[in-house]
């Protein structure tokens, strides 16, 4: 059964702001492994 998205746990600020914080510090990892993944692609 599919939820419709007023049947979901409302995340809390602080859930959602450690969430945010993460994906920040993660940034540089993910663009490196996306620009590797793009210059793999191009040689092949």
């Amino acid at each position: 059964m599919a939820r419709s998205g007023r049947g979901r746990i409302p995340v809390s600020d602080a859930v959602y702001r450690d969430l945010v914080s993460t994906l920040f510090t993660m940034r540089l990892p993910i663009a490196g492994f996306g620009a590797l993944y793009g210059i793999v692609g191009a040689l092949i």
